[in-house]
């Protein structure tokens, strides 16, 4: 069964196919033709003209202005900011627009001289509706009738360029804006409805989709029940346990679609498991620590969100010091942001010491035009992370923390204040210079960092990072191993079909530019001979192969 849970709660759901959407056009991004070329893309299935690179002049005419009837909205000012712009220019449509008056943007040309929007525009505008025969679209909107509300997101910006989404309040509805700014105001200068394919998406790209329109939806979406139209993205059973769990609220309660009483600025979406018709991921907000589990069904062509996992946290006084780093940066590698400009990890007291978070203040503070991530002691945001053991002498714990990046860890030391375990110190590993290495450092940083890497390290071709540790020949005979794997395999590295819990690197013996090193695995009787050759200053390893 599918379901919905609340914190702490499992409902069960099942996952059955649902209604189609509405609306919505998406269509890639045409391309830019230079400055200033302002242009719409057609919606799927309305005639249009062919996209041209001929700037139309606006303006050349001159057109005699009605008076203004009375209940006119009045035309925006310009706007200092992107957002502000499409804000107004939609919220002035949207009231201008009274179809029972038969009042519209477009019978009118309330849209010439309109100061939020670009000439060029205006010109591709014209050449849309010149285009159509007996109906069509409102390229503004790039759908077919008007909605209430409009909301918009944050601006991209780049010198006299932003860009922008606005979504509407269409089931999953949304366009993507391109402005310019010329003196200090911004205009519109491009509207590109999205076109999607409902059989081209993938797990991450449906929840994606779905919640990022969820979040910015200009309204409420439960007492608008605005989830109706989405049987594109939800079972069918899920809009129907959702109404249920809505139905028995009692002068309040959380939403079930975020399992939070608030709505966060953003979520990302971590990778996604996937076996035959159903998949699995985790979600994550920008509230410190939260993240949501959900299940997707695969029926037709289509993935639907089935299953909504509301995470019950573990009781604070019951979290191990490796599951606090764990929960800590498994949320900060997802932060749909940067959670030091945000600061972020303000909220996280429960996982930080205020010592800690005090100290990455004043680093970053010190940054003048660039620095590194104190959290994660590298420039990047790696795709995974995971936890070693722990050391633990009475109130103190200490462990390293691994990363996607070859090679890449972090030391972590935590304080256990009353019953809880915070992080309070967090050490950059300064590996030792390459030329120094011995054949032992060589293998135990290569195995340690490989067995307990966040991910696949054979499918995510992770060891071609290591030349500094593998020879180059090691390297292409390893690929060749894996590229001819059809259905499993075993792990070339380790020579087994699973990861050891933990290895144990033997002293080498070595013979001038030559060693060999046995590493004792978890494995009763499982065991490896590695040999290393020096190439120029360095120790790698160039053979692999079972101990006798």
């Amino acid at each position: 069964m599918a379901h919905a849970r609340k914190p702490g709660i499992a409902i069960a759901l099942v996952l059955v196919v649902a209604l189609a959407v509405a609306c919505a056009p998406e269509a890639g991004r045409p391309e830019d033709t230079g400055p200033g070329a302002g242009r719409v893309v057609a919606a799927q299935g309305v005639t249009a003209s062919e996209e041209t690179d001929a700037k139309v002049e606006v303006g050349t005419r001159e057109v005699e202005e009605a008076e203004p009837a009375d209940d006119l909205p009045a035309l925006p000012a310009d706007a200092a900011s992107p957002e502000e712009a499409a804000r107004s220019f939609f919220d002035w449509y949207i009231a201008y627009t009274d179809m029972a008056a038969g009042r519209t943007v477009r019978a009118d040309e309330a849209y010439r001289n309109h100061p939020l929007l670009t000439e060029e525009l205006v010109g591709r505008i014209e050449e849309t509706y010149a285009s159509m025969q007996g109906g069509g679209y409102d390229p503004f909107l790039c759908a077919q009738d008007v909605p209430t509300a409009v909301s918009v997101g944050a601006a991209r910006v780049y010198e006299d360029q932003a860009w922008l989404t606005v979504y509407t309040t269409f089931p999953g509805h949304s366009l993507d804006l391109t402005l310019r700014e010329a003196d200090g105001n911004w205009r519109i200068d491009e509207i590109a409805c999205r076109l999607p394919d409902a059989t081209d998406r993938t797990p991450e790209q449906v929840v994606r989709d779905f919640y990022t329109w969820y979040i910015h939806y200009p309204g409420n979406v439960m007492v608008d029940k605005a989830y109706y139209g989405f049987g594109m993205y939800l079972t069918q059973d899920l809009i129907e346990e959702i109404d249920g769990i809505i139905a028995g609220f009692d002068r309040g309660g959380y939403d079930p679609f975020l399992c939070a009483q608030d709505v966060p600025m953003a979520v990302s979406v971590g990778p996604a498991r996937v076996y035959e018709d159903q998949a699995w991921l985790t979600m994550y907000t920008t509230f410190p620590g939260h993240s949501l589990d959900l299940a997707l069904t695969k029926s037709g062509d289509l993935w639907r969100i089935g299953e909504i996992t509301c995470h019950a946290p573990e009781e604070a006084a019951s979290r191990t010091p490796e599951q606090v780093t764990q929960t800590f940066y498994n949320w900060y590698i997802h932060y749909p942001g940067n959670v030091m400009v945000d600061k972020a990890y303000y909220g996280f007291g429960m996982y930080l010491t205020q010592d800690l978070i005090e100290e990455i203040d004043g680093i970053i503070a010190g940054f003048d035009r660039g620095g590194y991530d104190p959290f994660l002691c590298a420039q990047d945001v790696p795709t995974g992370v995971s936890v070693g053991p722990a050391e633990v002498s009475g109130d103190e714990a200490t462990l390293t923390a691994y990363t996607t990046f070859p090679g890449h860890s972090l030391e972590v030391t935590l304080t256990r204040g009353g019953d809880l375990w915070r992080i309070s110190s967090i050490r950059c590993q300064t590996p030792t210079d390459a030329s120094e290495r011995t054949p032992e450092e060589v293998v135990s940083h290569f195995y340690n960092w490989y067995v307990r890497y966040p991910g696949n390290p054979l499918a995510d071709r992770a060891f071609y990072g290591f030349g500094m540790y593998l020879t180059q020949d090691l390297i292409e005979e390893i690929i060749e191993v894996v590229e001819g794997f059809e259905m499993g395999g075993h792990d070339p590295i380790l020579l087994a079909q699973d990861l050891p819990t933990d290895i144990t690197v033997q002293e080498a013996e070595v013979r001038g530019d030559d060693a060999t090193v046995r590493v004792d695995t978890s494995w009763d009787g499982h065991a490896l001979t590695l040999r290393l050759v020096r190439d120029g200053s360095l120790w790698k390893i160039d053979g692999i192969e079972r101990a006798q």
